[in-house]
């Protein structure tokens, strides 16, 4: 004979309120699920990192407000422990006694053989909560990427997602700790609303209480924003410009830290998302654009007017034209025969690709260049641990240089 299902309630005259526990104030909450969205090499990773450090050493945040101090649980498969993660911890001046790692899990297979395989969220739930209550106060679990480990589910299913997530969820809130999932971004997309770019089911981010958008400037392109994609329970206007840079921790060792801007910014995750979209589109035209020079001047010198009426029949904005010829260094020479045009001429130093190009012009000067997703510069500024995302003493410096004091009393900026 089967049993009938029960329902369990409560009376929310017998729930008594309590204020929401931070992690990071008005940002990252204790006891929920988050998310950071992206596309590929704008550092989200080194966000966690940079997390990881104000959590395990009581740190500032950008804002000036304080981190939660407590321990990190990482479950990372895109980088190695070894050579990426740990230096990474490194630089930004984190306590590494704190921070704990989830390699893989050891079963135990039908034949009584010990078999490793990937952390698995539908099976592995009591793992972490073990994990986390034998480390001790733990407050921040990273998981990174997220679609890495949702085992048999389908990523892009929504009730397979919240399947997955329902017990997260519940494990965040019983151990108090702070969840912060990794996503990409869809591929090939055309819906311009950034909530629906974030790959696999939109359940990712209804689950989360607060969702987080990581894009490139739109108005510097040295420079990464975040930006709340939404933030049911805290601030969601406002986030923050960055950079990656790079340190020499060494003994050979080469690493990069975040380092955020103290001034808040606004720009909505759909802004920023429209800017890179643009931005993709001009790089493209600029690139055709000195394809375009190159081709036309390769045999010599041509005049002015009749590559602009070539430009137009390939279909190519003169603005452009004369963008590409800006950064290509093309020369324009006054004619000396009796029309007396304008006459454009290829530079030797024309060839090969924009990045070549710059090393070229730049090779006798300490310019930073970009290389996978990390600045290199001929002279790195070594700052202090506390420096790195909200400044000694509470008194940080932001990008610009200006003054920004540690109460969080700051204006906001446009990133």
């Amino acid at each position: 004979m089967s049993m009938k299902s029960t329902a369990q309630i409560r009376c929310l005259a017998d729930v008594q309120s309590v204020p929401i526990a931070w992690l990071w104030p008005e940002r990252l909450a204790l006891g929920k699920v988050n998310i950071i969205a992206g596309q590929p090499g704008l550092g989200k990773s080194q966000i966690t990192i940079a997390l990881a450090a104000a959590v395990t050493t009581g740190g500032a945040w950008p804002d000036g407000t304080r981190a939660s101090l407590g321990s990190v649980i990482f479950i990372s498969c895109e980088d190695d422990a070894a050579d990426t993660i740990g230096p990474r911890l490194d630089a930004a001046g984190a306590d590494r006694a704190q921070v704990h790692i989830i390699d893989w899990i050891d079963d135990e297979g039908p034949d009584g053989e010990r078999r490793r395989r990937t952390f698995d969220l539908g099976r592995d739930i009591e793992v972490l909560r073990n994990v986390a209550e034998q480390i001790g106060n733990a407050r921040l679990i990273v998981i990174d990427p997220i679609s890495a480990y949702l085992g048999g589910a389908d990523s892009h299913k929504t009730s397979d997602v919240r399947a997955a997530l329902a017990p997260l969820q519940t494990l965040a809130a019983e151990i108090a700790a702070c969840v912060v999932m990794i996503s990409h971004l869809n591929k090939g997309s055309t819906d311009p609303a950034a909530m629906s770019r974030v790959s696999g089911s939109g359940a990712f981010v209804a689950a989360a209480r607060s969702a987080w958008f990581v894009a490139q400037s739109p108005r510097d392109e040295t420079r990464r924003i975040l930006t709340p994609l939404k933030n049911n329970i805290g601030d969601d206007k406002t986030g923050f410009a960055y950079v990656i840079e790079g340190v020499d921790l060494g003994n050979g060792i080469q690493a990069s830290r975040v380092v955020f801007d103290a001034t808040p910014i606004e720009i909505s995750a759909e802004e920023a998302l429209a800017s890179a979209s643009e931005n993709a589109g001009e790089a493209s035209a600029l690139a055709d654009a000195e394809n375009f020079l190159r081709a036309e001047l390769a045999d010599g010198p041509r005049d002015a007017k009749s590559l602009k009426v070539s430009a137009m029949a390939a279909g190519l904005a003169w603005r452009t034209i004369e963008r590409a010829k800006k950064r290509l260094g093309v020369q324009a020479e006054k004619s000396k025969t009796a029309h007396g045009g304008w006459m454009w001429v290829l530079s030797s130093d024309a060839n090969g690709s924009i990045e070549d190009r710059q090393v070229r012009q730049h090779r006798h000067s300490p310019v930073a260049e970009e290389d996978g997703g990390v600045q290199k510069s001929g002279e790195y500024r070594q700052r202090l641990p506390s420096e790195i995302i909200g400044g000694v003493g509470g008194l940080g410096e932001n990008l610009n240089g200006h003054a920004a004091d540690g109460n969080g009393d700051r204006s906001t900026v446009q990133a």
